[in-house]
């Protein structure tokens, strides 16, 4: 039997781009540059997560992909180049 339930999780990432066929690399990179900047994050948890799109069409070659870490409370005061995702709630 599976559980299942709610979460809202809060990110702050870096949106990028890649090839789909170089997907693991690009991932990769764009990750290991993101944690090089972990220690400007406030509230970071130090939990690592990635937010990929995937192909819409077969013949889609590229997409948008997002690295980051979880934050336990809402980031107002981004550093530059990064995004907040997420749902705040109170």
């Amino acid at each position: 039997m599976v559980k299942v339930v709610e979460k809202t999780f809060m990110v702050v990432g870096e949106k990028n781009r890649g090839l789909f066929k170089k997907y693991a690399e690009a991932v990769l990179k764009a990750a290991q540059l993101f944690l090089n900047r972990e220690s400007e994050i406030p509230f970071s948890s130090g939990i690592e997560v990635t937010v990929y799109e995937q192909p819409k069409q077969q013949n889609q070659l590229e997409g948008t992909f997002y690295v980051g870490v979880l934050v336990n409370e809402k980031v107002s005061d981004l550093p530059t180049g990064m995004e907040y995702i997420g749902k705040y709630q109170k």
